[in-house]
């Protein structure tokens, strides 16, 4: 499986050359945090300062009260919805070959699945475009307007 973090380890240079007067420092802070995703550092836990933005990795084993409650069945179907997913899974990253990653997608309007192949450099570029900057969040759907809704909205 190819994974984001060795693309980014392989196309990081270019990306940052290429795309030099537009990358943003949240950005930058974003793509330093997927290159270690997923490595020797993933399983441990990174905390940083606020006031200095020192950072440092803690290898401590997390001892959590977890009390069992039926099967879990429900409660994994409520986190499951309020989860945060990536911008692209690992196993639509279909191949990372001559300077190009190809990669699938479902398309929006056609709900289709459809495969693209860019440069490493480009790649990079779209998937950024779904980092937020500091202190945004992202917005969720409630109520009749949520999509997993199953109510009708009668119109008067």
């Amino acid at each position: 499986m190819i994974t984001l973090s060795s693309i980014i380890d392989h196309f990081e240079a270019e990306f940052l050359s290429a795309f030099q007067g537009q990358v943003l420092s949240h950005q930058i802070k974003a793509v330093q945090a997927m290159k270690i995703c997923r490595t020797s550092h993933s399983p441990v836990m990174q905390v940083s300062c606020t006031d200095c933005d020192h950072q440092t990795f803690v290898p401590q084993e997390w001892v959590v009260d977890c009390k069992q409650v039926g099967s879990g069945d429900k409660a994994l179907i409520y986190l499951g919805r309020y989860l945060y997913r990536g911008v692209i899974r690992e196993k639509d990253i279909l191949s990372c070959k001559e300077g190009h990653v190809t990669y699938r997608y479902q398309n929006s309007k056609t709900k289709q699945w459809e495969i693209n192949t860019v440069s490493g450099a480009r790649f990079l570029w779209l998937v950024l475009q779904h980092i937020l900057p500091k202190g945004f969040r992202r917005a969720r759907n409630y109520g009749f307007l949520h999509p997993n809704s199953k109510q009708l909205i009668r119109v008067l």
